[in-house]
């Protein structure tokens, strides 16, 4: 949109949604006004990718929220401090490694597949510990695949919970040419 300059001429200025803000549209091919006609299309276009997703949210939260109502409905607090049953670390451990041990065993790295194996092998561990029944603990599962080649890799991670309820298990698996890290924590959520 161009806007008139005081004495009636009219400009090559556009008005910003920013306040204070003007963005040149002369024709001229200059650095500055290029990067700020940029940033203003990324922000537009982000704009319009927030407006179409909740768009998308809204036409789906019904059936979202009874889904969350029915899962309260059957999880009903227990008030509970302390588990039934606790998470079975060693048990735990050994399904991490013979997952890992299954789908490591002939792999070749590629930077392109190994995103997919990555997510397969999480899946994997997460539904076997699932399948473990251990009672209102939320899961997580972390996996890291790389390629060796002579670099240092620390895999580390920070948690504030519950020591004697809450708990986590690491498998690493290595060969001379590909290494993954696998570690499940278990948190209990009364």
């Amino acid at each position: 949109m161009l806007t008139n300059v005081a004495a009636g001429k009219s400009s090559n200025r556009r008005q910003s949604s920013l306040p204070g803000v003007q963005v040149s549209n002369s024709g001229q091919n200059g650095s500055s006004g290029s990067q700020v006609s940029s940033f203003f299309t990324v922000l537009a276009s982000k704009r319009l990718a927030k407006q179409a997703a909740h768009k998308v949210y809204s036409r789906r939260s019904p059936s979202a929220s009874s889904h969350f109502e029915l899962e309260l409905a059957r999880r009903q607090p227990s008030y509970r401090m302390e588990p039934r049953r606790r998470l079975d670390i060693e048990h735990i451990k050994s399904t991490v490694e013979v997952i890992i041990n299954r789908r490591m065993k002939g792999f070749h790295y590629s930077a392109d597949v190994a995103g997919i194996v990555t997510k397969i092998i999480t899946e994997e561990i997460k539904d076997a510990v699932k399948e473990m029944n251990f009672d209102r603990y939320k899961l997580v599962c972390m996996v890291s695949l790389g390629q060796r080649q002579g670099q240092g890799v620390r895999i580390s991670s920070r948690c504030v919970w519950d020591p004697s309820t809450d708990n986590h298990c690491t498998y690493s698996w290595s060969n001379g040419k590909v290494f993954c890290t696998a570690t499940v924590f278990g948190m209990y959520h009364e």
